[in-house]
């Protein structure tokens, strides 16, 4: 424990529970990871990590929230691709800035998506899917975890690159999507294994694409959308840990990297990588090194 000490005041960190603020709705792929990965830290640095959920305005909500916490490393939060990135482009008054408020800590892990459907649409793999939309340009929607999200810009792409004509729904997180493809409001969407495993076990939501290059050890059988004449079709999210600017959680910058390689946080599946070294301008860039990796 020596190793989480303030030099000036020679205290042990943390010595109270720490926040983390997950910028996410809850029950999503988001919330379950960071509640896994807020249990493994909270017993090797023995404090409470109790999380926050502020989702809404495509995760802008909570990321302010993480970039005017004090400095004093008692609070931490979940940023993405989506905040730290892609956000930057879609608004120009963005109430953050990405390069300078935070101070990045460690990647948790990254992970494609899925592209599923209700199987009330009749599309039995994503062949099918494509000619059911082409038969009706304008007619069918998708839902996905929200604007500016990798789920949002795979889903758009899958469309240009396929020739579609199909209308985007953002959601407030995963969870809120899903629930309305499975009641049929919404034929088919974008989103990630995490939140829709037992969906596919249990029949009520066909897998039909992921969205990385290759395929997953996860979902063999599922093939990825570059093998289905989308060449180079990559679209994968990332997600990290960071504090805001002069953070000064010495322990939590360290704990992440050696919670991340439990087994009970799947540090040996493909796709987990760790976020070492990493200046503040990777951590808003980050989506173009992460996905060359």
């Amino acid at each position: 424990m020596a190793a989480f000490c303030f030099n000036a005041t020679a205290q042990d960190y943390p010595d109270k529970p720490i926040r983390l603020i997950v910028p996410y709705a809850a029950g999503g792929v988001t919330d379950v990871n960071s509640r896994i990965a807020a249990r493994k830290m909270s017993e090797l640095l023995g404090q409470p990590i109790v999380a926050e959920n502020r989702g809404g305005a495509d995760r802008n909500i909570g990321t302010v929230a993480i970039a005017r916490a004090a400095p004093d490393g008692y609070t931490i939060g979940i940023v993405s691709n989506g905040p730290m990135a892609t956000n930057k482009v879609l608004y120009p008054d963005l109430p953050y800035d990405p390069e300078q408020d935070f101070t990045p800590i460690t990647l948790l892990y990254s992970v494609p998506n899925l592209v599923i459907a209700n199987p009330s649409l009749g599309a039995g793999n994503i062949q099918e899917l494509i000619g059911i939309l082409k038969a009706d340009p304008g007619k069918y929607s998708y839902g996905h975890g929200g604007v500016g999200t990798s789920q949002h810009i795979a889903g758009a792409r899958f469309a240009s690159m396929a020739g579609l004509q199909v209308r985007p729904i953002g959601y407030k997180g995963e969870a809120p999507a899903i629930a309305d493809i499975l009641g049929g409001h919404v034929p088919f969407g974008i989103t990630t294994y995490t939140s829709i495993g037992p969906h596919l076990q249990n029949g009520s939501l066909r897998v039909l694409a992921i969205t990385s290059g290759n395929r997953s050890p996860i979902l063999p059988d599922t093939p990825a959308l570059a093998e289905v004449g989308l060449d180079n079709f990559d679209v994968q999210s990332w997600f990290g840990l960071a504090g805001p600017a002069g953070h000064a959680g010495r322990g939590v910058a360290q704990t992440p990297r050696r919670c991340c390689g439990q087994p009970c946080f799947g540090g040996g599946r493909q796709g987990h990588r760790q976020y070492r070294g990493h200046p503040r301008h990777q951590l808003a860039r980050g989506v173009r090194p992460i996905h060359q990796q």
